[in-house]
């Protein structure tokens, strides 16, 4: 069935009122989130706190991040580093002989395992190559 031209501008037109829509709630949320936060002004006082805020944020961000040494991860973090399945990881990588011991937080056998980055690094740089295939999928039954 084949639109016309007034089907066509009444949908234009309830896609555009949903836009709008969206855009004044998008815009309610953002000063529900500011809520209680000076806002800026044109004055130089508000411009002195924009600038004060600014450094915050600047120093926040220019803080040295965690080095591997000390940085812990999980199975997970090494499967993404490693490029493996976290389930081949857990079967096939930290069980090898050689792996870098586990950290637990806490004296339980639940509790998840962690390693020193670094110490994975090291790890997979002396053993490279020697990393576990994938296995070959199960054989299917010929139809």
């Amino acid at each position: 069935m084949a639109k016309t031209t007034d089907d066509a501008e009444i949908h234009t037109d309830i896609r555009h009122q949903t836009d709008e829509q969206a855009f004044d709630r998008f815009m309610q949320r953002m000063d529900s989130l500011t809520d209680g936060l000076p806002k800026p002004t044109d004055d130089a006082a508000g411009m002195q706190l924009v600038i004060a805020r600014l450094d915050r944020i600047i120093t926040a961000l220019e803080k040295p991040r965690l080095t591997p040494e000390q940085t812990l991860w999980s199975s997970e973090q090494i499967a993404n580093w490693l490029g493996a399945s976290k389930q081949t990881i857990e079967a096939r990588v930290v069980t090898r002989p050689g792996f870098p011991t586990a950290l637990r937080a806490v004296d339980s056998k639940q509790a998840q395992r962690r390693w020193f980055a670094s110490d994975v690094m090291e790890w997979a740089r002396t053993t490279a190559g020697t990393l576990p295939a994938s296995r070959p999928g199960r054989r299917r039954k010929a139809a």
